[in-house]
């Protein structure tokens, strides 16, 4: 459980960066930026979920 709460902790950062992201003047490295961020955070939500259902009676089987 703690692993969850360190990974919900890196989303929550990560999230905290996107402010700085939208401030960027260069349009290209923002659209960059914001695609490495919304990757991340998708994997590491995704793996949350996955650990967390896996531990829940008749939760989902792992795909």
């Amino acid at each position: 459980m703690t692993a969850h709460v360190q990974q919900l902790h890196r989303v929550n950062n990560l999230c905290a960066g996107l402010e700085w992201v939208a401030d960027c003047p260069n349009r290209l490295a923002r659209k960059a930026l914001l695609q490495l961020i919304g990757e991340e955070v998708g994997f590491v939500l995704e793996g949350v979920i996955c650990a967390s259902e896996q531990k829940i009676p008749g939760g989902r089987p792992p795909a």
